[in-house]
């Protein structure tokens, strides 16, 4: 498989690479679909298979330097992320889900697996259920027991960021010219811990296994907290048009009703304005992340050049696709072996 125009799949960051590293990263890809695949397929009523070849894809493209089975707890929990926010966009707050418990109390119920598991019970919530693998898969590194806890917190965040943003999104379909949260708070609350982005590289450092990792934490979670910003942002200029019809907030939403309340613009004129302005926002946001770690990439750190692939590979991604867009079922055939 190539990034060609023989391939849905269209990546400047892939075209760049060597050609040897480039099929490096399709043949783990490969190779991480497949097991993946017979993981989601375990939860049919959570995991949405299409999702396996784009989840095998960016991980192999942030950390090509692990093996398929290296990365497999992180691709599972990067897929109960995804479930996640299916679930969310299926139930308001509030709405009874599939089990007993509300939605919410479910989610935070399977997140506390990660604090102390107890023994798995007959008829367990599959979100609690999968959450156990991913534990279980992530304790095998020695690396789990110290980076334990600030993976269940960033669980914890994303929940929390997924709540405010289903609440504003709420907000929005009520009352569309009623008041929102400022473009800090979207950001700051919601946007940097929804992408899932920390989790996810928490679960990476978790498999590079490097002691080093521990002593400059504080400051590989400062350049996950720029690439989730960056993330977060090229994925609102590219699902804008979807988001606004399914009534979900969207930080050009944001910034157009900023300009037109205090600029008088129409709202084409400040549509146009706000995506500039996004745009603005994300280069600066990737700039931060690729500055503070361009180095320490160049001279092989491995915990640095996985954030700086993963910021630099999804938001190119975006210009020209969707996670939901059909071409992310054809990025690999091994996907549906």
């Amino acid at each position: 498989m190539s990034s060609t125009s023989a391939n849905p799949l269209r990546s400047t960051f892939l075209d760049s690479l060597p050609n040897t590293e480039r099929e490096h990263i399709f043949s783990l890809t490969g190779e991480l679909s497949v097991l993946l695949s017979v993981w989601s397929k375990k939860y049919p009523t959570l995991m949405r298979t299409l999702r396996v070849p784009q989840v095998s894809l960016t991980l192999a493209v942030s950390a090509p330097f692990l093996t398929a089975r290296e990365l497999l707890p992180t691709a599972c929990l990067f897929m109960w992320l995804f479930a996640v926010d299916d679930l969310c966009d299926e139930a308001p707050p509030g709405e009874q889900a599939a089990s007993d418990a509300p939605l919410w109390a479910r989610l935070e119920q399977a997140v506390s697996v990660f604090g102390a598991p107890d023994p798995a019970s007959p008829g367990e919530d599959p979100l609690r259920q999968a959450m156990r693998d991913i534990r279980e898969g992530l304790a095998q590194f020695p690396l789990f027991a110290s980076l334990r806890v600030p993976l269940e917190s960033s669980l914890r965040d994303f929940l929390r960021g997924t709540r405010h943003e289903t609440a504003w999104s709420l907000l929005y379909r009520q009352a569309p010219q009623g008041p929102l949260p400022s473009l800090e708070d979207y950001l700051e609350k919601g946007a940097c811990y929804t992408s899932g982005t920390l989790p996810i590289y928490l679960g990476v450092l978790t498999s590079i296994n490097e002691a080093a990792i521990l002593p400059r934490l504080p400051h590989f979670m400062g350049l996950g907290h720029e690439a989730a910003i960056s993330i977060r942002l090229a994925n609102d200029l590219r699902s804008y048009e979807r988001e606004v019809a399914e009534g979900k907030l969207n930080s050009l939403v944001l910034f157009q009703r900023e300009l037109m309340a205090q600029h008088g613009m129409d709202a084409p004129r400040a549509l146009e304005r706000a995506r500039a302005e996004v745009k603005t926002h994300l280069l600066d946001a990737m700039e931060r992340c690729i500055q503070s770690g361009s180095g320490e990439a160049a001279a092989g750190s491995r915990a640095t050049q996985a954030i700086v692939n993963a910021a630099a590979f999804a938001c190119e991604f975006y210009i020209h696709h969707d996670f939901h867009h059909p071409v992310a079922r054809q990025l690999t055939p091994l996907a549906s072996t």
